[in-house]
């Protein structure tokens, strides 16, 4: 993590990084349709566990 991003407020640091997490979940995405009828879960549930992951990597 460079010094700017240790700089940032979470709001900046997440709103700098969500692309990453949606270019991650369409790569996933596949493999994801393949649980969704078992879960109830849809691509807003899987982005949202991963900006909770973005956030923790950032904290921990």
């Amino acid at each position: 993590m460079t010094t700017n991003e240790r700089n940032m407020t979470d709001h900046e640091f997440v709103t700098a990084h969500q692309n990453l997490v949606h270019s991650l979940c369409q790569r996933y995405a596949t493999l994801f349709n393949g649980i969704k009828h078992s879960s109830g879960a849809d691509y807003e549930d899987l982005f949202q566990v991963g900006m909770m992951g973005l956030l923790n990597s950032r904290n921990g």
